[in-house]
């Protein structure tokens, strides 16, 4: 009956420490479940993060294209009334020219009428 008693409680002990072994087992897959989860995770916000800097990359470059654009734009505006001012300036000095020699033709007339 000793032999019985020692040899069942050598049983039990041996089931006892599969059962631990299992749930060690199982625990350890738990925990790396958990880990690579946690990686996982750790890996979409790195990915999330890249994601919305390059967007904001983008945003300031076609900001920076924007500014550009609109400054060839304020300077192509600029040189038209450069332009147009100098053409009106000529349009002015030629008026004055003309209002000038029709003036001396007047005096040249009246002087001719003198003589």
């Amino acid at each position: 009956a000793a032999e019985a008693e020692e040899k069942r409680r050598a049983e039990d002990e041996a089931h006892r420490l599969r059962e631990q072994e299992e749930l060690e087992r199982i625990s350890a897959a738990e925990a790396e479940e958990k880990c690579r989860a946690e990686d996982e995770a750790q890996r979409v916000r790195e990915q999330e993060e890249l994601a919305c800097i390059a967007a904001a990359e983008a945003e300031e470059k076609r900001r920076a294209e924007d500014e550009a654009h609109r400054l060839r734009e304020q300077e192509e505006l600029e040189r038209i009334s450069a332009a147009e001012a100098e053409e009106k300036c000529r349009a002015e000095d030629e008026a004055q020219r003309v209002r000038e020699q029709e003036e001396l033709a007047c005096i040249a007339a009246a002087e001719a009428e003198e003589k």
